[in-house]
């Protein structure tokens, strides 16, 4: 019933370090951070290499759009050029204030909230600056990130641009997904459509956990990793995301709904992450095989993009786009 498991411990997210050299992206020259505790541990690293900031700039941290804005006004005055906002992020997305799990439109850029933060963002077209940087995951992408960043540019009469992948910070340095990009968005000119790099799924009928988590599963001594097929995956709770993580219980999919969510999740190959991608959670899923005598599991998605494993933390699986649709089709039922 149960087979033999690969060892992962090479397999990580690919990620490229932030060439500072090449691009003049410096987080100590004009920035503001979300000052929000948040459970992935992002937000206080960024805020970590903020610190190494020279005299005289002052605390950049925001709880919202407004004080984010603000922050940015008194350096700006003083000359600096190159402002950036940094927040958990998802296609057309920047969070204010709320860390991973935002919902308040005072603390989101985002066009469905534009008439709560377009007169605030509207003050940098009085200086004179490089170009205004959105560093979050996915904030560029897509056509949502391309519309928002347009908008952007727009309004204060400078470049602004995002990242179109994930992004993280690990040991005081910034990482970008390998194969993403800047999407940039000139005044007057909305840019052509940048989507994130590809996920090449290789879906297979099993999944994998942790061998200390499931030591009733057969697995061989050497290896970290255990698996059990997914068609003992029963069902899958959905959960809307809250403040402090899971909220209210949104959906409880029927078998074939079950079966078809597992197809769009590549359990079989997971990735390890030093940190955490700086991306809204959109949902929170649990999976339920009792049958394989294993407790109900839970997972953040990250966007449409990553799953993590809300137990074994660090561990993400790549999942098909077409997930996002697939929710919002099973929740418009509810």
């Amino acid at each position: 019933m149960f087979g033999l498991a690969q060892d992962i411990s090479t397999q990580a997210l690919p990620l490229t370090p932030a060439d500072t050299a090449v691009d003049p992206f410096d987080l100590t020259d004009c920035t503001s951070i979300d000052a929000s505790a948040d459970g992935d541990g992002q937000l206080a690293a960024f805020r970590q290499l903020y610190a190494a900031k020279p005299p005289g700039i002052p605390e950049g941290f925001h709880p919202d759009t407004k004080t984010a804005i603000a922050n940015l006004l008194a350096p700006l005055a003083a000359g600096r050029q190159y402002p950036s906002l940094i927040g958990h992020g998802d296609p057309g997305i920047c969070v204010t204030g709320g860390g991973q799990l935002a919902h308040s439109p005072d603390k989101l850029i985002q066009l469905a909230f534009e008439n709560y933060w377009k007169d605030d963002v509207r003050k940098l077209r009085d200086y004179t600056f490089s170009k205004l940087t959105v560093l979050s995951c996915w904030t560029g992408s897509e056509d949502l990130g391309a519309d928002l960043l347009y908008r952007l540019a727009n309004l204060i009469h400078r470049p602004v641009r995002a990242r179109t992948g994930y992004v993280s910070c690990v040991d005081h340095s910034v990482f970008f997904e390998t194969g993403s990009t800047w999407q940039t968005a000139q005044p007057g000119t909305r840019p052509a459509t940048i989507w994130p790099p590809s996920v090449q799924l290789l879906v297979d009928n099993w999944i994998l956990l942790p061998q200390e988590e499931a030591p009733q599963l057969r697995t061989h001594r050497r290896h970290r990793f255990t698996k059990f097929l997914k068609r003992f995956v029963t069902s899958v709770d959905v959960y809307s995301s809250a403040a402090t993580g899971p909220g209210a219980q949104t959906a409880s999919l029927t078998p074939s709904q079950t079966a078809s969510l597992l197809r769009l999740i590549d359990f079989s190959h997971p990735r390890l992450f030093r940190g955490a991608p700086l991306a809204v959670v959109s949902n929170y899923l649990r999976l339920n095989a009792p049958d394989a005598g294993l407790q109900p599991r839970l997972f953040a998605l990250y966007g449409n993009r990553l799953l993590g494993d809300q137990t074994t933390r660090g561990i993400y699986y790549p999942v098909a786009p077409a997930i996002r649709t697939f929710l919002k089709t099973v929740l418009s039922q509810k």
